[in-house]
Parts: C-alpha cells; sequence; structure tokens
C-alpha cells in the first residue's frame, strides 16, 4: 500500500484468498490504494503468463515458501530490464534462531509457535545467489535491525526498525537490479 500511496501501479499477489479478501478490504478504505489490483496467484503464476514489472518488492516471505530458492529465482524473472527486485527475509544462523524462534515465538509470544522454519531462513549469500542465477546484480544488502531506544514500547512502530549496513545477522534486505538490454 505505500507504494502505491507515493503514486506507483501495485500489484498484489497472494496463494490463498483469505490474504487476498484481507488486503483488499483494507486497501478499498484509502482512495490512493483502492486501485491495487490484487491477484489470487502465485509468482510462479505470474512467471509462466510472462509478466514482468519495474519492480520486484517481497518483505518478509522468503522464509514462508515452500522452496525459498525457487521462489526468490522466480520473483527474479518477473523483474524487467532496468528494473529492481528488493527483498527481505531472516539470516539463518544461531542469533536469528534465538531472535525469530525461540524469542518472537516461544518466549515473547508475539508470533504462533511455528510461524518460521529455520531451514527455510536464507543467508545472504544464499539471497545472492539465488538472485544471481537469474541475471539479476546485486547492488546492496543491509540489515534491519531493532533499536528498542526508539520503540516505546512497540515493535510495530516504524520508528523501532533501522537500515543498518553492517548488522544484517538477523533481518536482512537486498537490492537487485537487471541491467538494460543492449
Amino acid at each position: 500500500e505505500s507504494l502505491s500511496r507515493l503514486g506507483a501501479l501495485v500489484v498484489g499477489v497472494d496463494p490463498t484468498a483469505a490474504a487476498i479478501d484481507a488486503a483488499r478490504l483494507h486497501a478499498s478504505s484509502d482512495p490512493l490504494t483502492s486501485t491495487i489490483d490484487y491477484r489470487l496467484n502465485t509468482v510462479n503464476d505470474l512467471v509462466e503468463n510472462g509478466e514482468l514489472f519495474d519492480v520486484v518488492c517481497s518483505l518478509e516471505v522468503v522464509e514462508h515458501t515452500l522452496d525459498p530458492d525457487t521462489f526468490v529465482r522466480n520473483c527474479g524473472n518477473l523483474v524487467k530490464p532496468g528494473g529492481a527486485l528488493v527483498m527481505s527475509t531472516m539470516n539463518r544462523n544461531l542469533k536469528s534462531w534465538g531472535f525469530a524462534i525461540l524469542g518472537a515465538e516461544y518466549l515473547g509470544r508475539l508470533l504462533p509457535v511455528g510461524t518460521h522454519e529455520w531451514e527455510k531462513f536464507r543467508t545472504p549469500l544464499e539471497m545472492s545467489n539465488a538472485m544471481k542465477s537469474c541475471g539479476l546484480n546485486v547492488i546492496d544488502t543491509s540489515g534491519i535491525v531493532y533499536d528498542p531506544t526508539k520503540s516505546f514500547g512497540r515493535l510495530s512502530s516504524s520508528n523501532s526498525w533501522k537500515i543498518d549496513p553492517d548488522d544484517i545477522d538477523v533481518n536482512y534486505i537486498s537490492f537487485a537490479i537487471r541491467l538494460k538490454d543492449n
């Protein structure tokens, strides 16, 4: 919805009808987001239909897919020449397991137990390799880091999080481009 509010023509994709219905309902309350084209599809469906986009954005989805590396490649295959892919996910290491699974699911009960499967977390190298395998050039990978001094007790506050190029231990975001054809 944020990209739509900035003037982008947005296509939202999800394989579950309940998620699409909820997104449509939420977007319908704002004239700037009511034009979002929500589709009950998978990324693979879009690839098979030959669709291409200027920007493909998938935030905190990779780790919930059946085959994370194929999902990343399929997202990359949707990027037009000159376009960009932006993806965020969880790193796969002991620290991310401690924060995302032990802390957020079991101890803090911020998420239902079983929300994450640690094996599906991708290291930045795995993410980069999957992006490169479909012809993208990875430009940047930076951490998404929680800052408790700015949260005012709320994890969901946008002020609670910052981009940190030096801390990719738990959450991170990668930006890649497909060069224009010559």
